[in-house]
């Protein structure tokens, strides 16, 4: 299987060398050549060249040599990392295009359904109690790792060392988004797993890697937890990792690598201290004043780059609590919430006299003094002058945040970075981002008001005025259409839609059914006329390969005997990534058909992420959720879903010929509730997509409770002939 495998790996060397092309009269009696022919077929005559046939009988020379000590495999990793490197500065000199390629065939056994993992439970082993291909169940192994992690192609590599002072290889896969690898990838994989960290890993599986070198694979990111890390900082090197992370996201958005992105900003924002520790008292200030809105925005704001503070939690549930008693009818309701805090603009300007010749911690103190002597109103503008002269740089990370969220189809969470943003100070971009935000989760009369109600000066000279502009008028051509009376009387025609660049997210008059056999399906719940549109969807997850075409970069992943092109790998991989973070996510993802395991009924207003679907204010991920189970999602459930359900990736049966058309792939994305039609060669319903926008709209009259169906082939014809024969 090792040796299957790496064929294309040994194939692109050999084109890579400009190795001249030796057919070798292959002895079939070769046991290597029949266990190759019994996995892959004949096809494999046609590609073991000398170069190749030579090169797999060197990797079966050095196969699963015995681990090394300390010193050895530390001297190693830095001929892996110099050979690199110069790999590297070749393939940037003489502009080559890169072909990487990752294998799944040999990986520890996973259920499609699993918990999160229970460490309690767990008991510990040391590294000499390893056996090879054993996934070790029930039991974990805990060291420090040696080195800062290295992402030479694919897989995050690391050493680890155990209490005995032995040593092992980990090399994780899924861990970091849109294939990022070598110098671009340090800044992501040092903040989940910096060199000094002490490591746990669940269930270790122990492995022989394409080197022949003995270590552990970790397919699930679940399966490796933080100990402790050796970093502490101060104010310094709070500011230092604060405008890093932003030089680094920066970087990945100018690539178009946007989790990448999200990942570097929120690492930077989750090393900020003192700006969420200003925008807590800020709230608590507020609260005292009685305004219980912008007490909420604060503390959500505050929670927002750091989670775990339990004096901002205890002050943002008390303003949503009095929120609630106000109005109880809306109280709770996140749409009234923003419209409270309309217009946006600053809480008071910085006062050059006040700051001058002060620094942040000063500003602060003097807030936090006049606090203590009931000053409300004093503190609060002191706050709002450190937020203003010091905050910057937060301020940017949050909107910059926001904005890889819309383009990762993440509305929720720009919502949440985008108002946290302007808590700090209202700016033209964050603004747009918000309104943008809400008018993709449905919410247009929202993303008019936000747009009509801030301070029109904001927008001078900026270049988010054109987008304004542009949103605002898409807006209010769509919310014309969906202000009828009642609301199940709306009916938009594909000709609606046709010249709007903003589109919300939309259900028409349908619903999810059981459908006998089928599983769950889609009905009419009122007589549909031709041409009408009966649903808008942003993706849940999409994977672009616009910034691999940039770079010359390609990937494709081997899984037993199919190859799956680079964007099947790449959404599998945000998917799994995002779910690490995202509850909202997981919990969509979740209710989705693997292929194998049925699910139970669920309504579109479950499948479609809406401002409810979250705490007010807060992110999607898991520490906003914590009443809720932690649903798990592992890669092999991931890739079944994604392989049920997705639409624009690639498989084919493993050959080189396959896999050629597949190193560069095609943009794919996850439409949860598309996902709900079922396959008919004669369908009810069209689909089209633009600018990765699904849109559902019926072609011809159907009636009340009639099924709805989609043509699952972009080309039907094929289709109705496969069907006729």
């Amino acid at each position: 299987t090792n040796c299957r495998d790496i064929i294309p790996h040994h194939v692109q060397r050999e084109m890579q060398q400009e190795v001249e092309k030796t057919k070798r009269n292959v002895d079939k009696a070769c046991p290597l050549v029949k266990a190759l022919v019994a996995s892959s077929g004949m096809q494999v005559y046609d590609i073991l060249t000398d170069f190749v046939y030579t090169s797999l009988k060197e990797t079966i020379g050095t196969f699963g040599r015995p681990l090394q000590p300390k010193g050895q495999m530390m001297a190693e990793h830095e001929m892996r990392l110099s050979s690199f490197k110069a790999q590297e500065q070749q393939r940037l000199q003489q502009d080559m295009h890169i072909s990487r390629n990752t294998t799944s065939s040999i990986r520890k056994d996973v259920s499609l359904h699993t918990t999160s993992t229970d460490w309690s439970a767990l008991t510990q082993i040391s590294i000499r109690d390893l056996n090879l291909y054993d996934s070790h169940e029930g039991k974990f192994i805990e060291g420090d790792l040696l080195i800062e992690p290295f992402t030479p192609m694919v897989g995050t590599t690391t050493i680890l060392e155990d209490s005995n002072g032995d040593v092992i290889l980990i090399a994780l896969y899924n861990f970091l988004p849109e294939g990022i690898f070598g110098d671009a990838a340090v800044p992501v994989a040092s903040a989940k797993i910096p060199k000094g960290a002490t490591v746990r890993i669940a269930a270790p599986f122990m492995k022989v890697f394409r080197d022949g070198s003995r270590g552990l694979r970790i397919d699930n990111p679940n399966d490796i937890s933080v100990v402790s890390s050796s970093k502490t900082i101060g104010w310094k090197d709070e500011r230092h990792m604060v405008h890093e992370a932003k030089k680094f996201g920066n970087q990945f958005v100018a690539t178009q690598k946007y989790l990448s992105a999200s990942e570097a900003y929120i690492g930077g924002l989750r090393a900020a201290d003192v700006v969420p520790t200003m925008l807590s008292n800020r709230s608590q200030a507020y609260a005292m004043l009685g305004d219980w809105g912008r007490s909420l925005a604060d503390a959500a704001a505050s929670l927002t780059m750091r989670p775990a503070n339990k004096k901002t939690w205890s002050r943002y549930q008390a303003a949503l609590a009095r929120i609630l008693e106000e109005d109880k009818q809306n109280g709770s309701d996140p749409v009234w919430i923003i419209n409270k805090l309309l217009p946006f603009e600053a809480d008071a300007q910085a006062n050059e006299t006040d700051t001058a010749g002060k620094d942040i911690l000063g500003l602060k103190n003097q807030g936090n003094a006049a606090f203590k002597q009931k000053q409300f109103k004093t503190a609060a503008e002191l706050y709002t002058s450190a937020l203003l002269s010091f905050g910057e740089t937060e301020r940017a990370l949050l909107s910059n945040w926001a904005l890889c969220c819309l383009r990762t189809d993440a509305h929720l969470d720009a919502v949440a970075a985008s108002v946290a943003s302007l808590r700090i100070r209202p700016e033209a971009k964050a603004v747009v981002r918000l309104a943008m935000a809400t008018h993709s989760l449905g919410q247009v009369e929202l993303c008019v008001n936000i747009l009509e109600e801030t301070d029109g000066s904001i927008f001078e000279g900026s270049p988010a005025s054109k987008e304004r502009e542009q949103l605002l008028k898409d807006a209010k051509s769509i919310r014309a259409k969906l202000l009828k009376i009642p609301l199940t009387e709306v009916r938009i025609s594909s000709h609606d839609l046709n010249e709007h660049k903003y589109l919300p997210q939309w259900i028409g008059n349908i619903e999810t059914f059981r459908a006998g056999s089928k599983g769950r399906g889609v009905r009419a719940t009122k007589y549909l006329n031709a041409g009408e549109v009966v649903l808008l969807e942003h993706p849940l997850a999409s994977a672009s390969m616009d910034g691999l075409e940039k770079s010359k970069d390609s990937l494709y992943t081997i899984d037993k005997n199919v190859v799956k092109d680079a964007s099947h790998s790449f959404l599998c991989q945000a998917i799994v990534l995002r779910s690490q973070r995202e509850a909202v996510l997981s919990r969509v993802v979740d209710c989705l058909f693997d292929g194998t395991n049925a699910r139970p009924l669920t309504s579109f207003c479950n499948l479609i992420p809406n401002l409810s679907s979250c705490p007010v204010f807060l992110p999607t991920h898991h520490e906003y959720h914590p009443e809720e189970v932690k649903v798990v999602l592992n890669s092999d459930r991931v890739d079944a879903i994604v392989s049920t359900n997705s639409h624009g990736s690639k498989v084919c049966s493993l050959g080189l010929k396959a896999a050629d058309s597949l190193w560069k792939g095609s943009d794919a994305a996850l439409y949860p509730a598309v996902s709900m039609f079922n396959h008919s060669a004669t369908p009810t319903c069209e689909l089209d997509f633009k600018d990765g926008f699904a849109r559902v709209f019926v072609r011809a009259d159907v009636k009340a409770g009639e099924e709805l169906s989609l043509c699952y082939h972009p080309d039907e014809n094929v289709v109705r002939r496969t069907w006729l024969k």
